[in-house]
């Protein structure tokens, strides 16, 4: 995961962090957060951030939540 992360934050300068099933061996709960006032621009990036994921060797998503707060 630790791979996977870095190149994330290479990409897109957005930290990932595990969030999510800390004790098991063989999963993860990843998760990150973006902040902005252009939803389109937000949804594109976190469409790209997501596949970027997805396109990693050793990793399968197997489960996504999106939530979007509009202040």
């Amino acid at each position: 995961m630790r791979r996977i992360k870095d190149r994330f934050f290479a990409r897109f300068r957005i930290a990932l962090s595990e969030v999510d099933d800390l004790d098991l061996w063989q999963r993860a709960g990843m998760g990150f957060a973006i902040v902005g006032n252009d939803r389109r621009l937000i949804e594109s990036i976190v469409d790209k951030a997501v596949g970027f994921i997805e396109t990693q060797g050793g990793a399968q998503v197997i489960d996504r939540t999106r939530e979007i707060f509009n202040c």
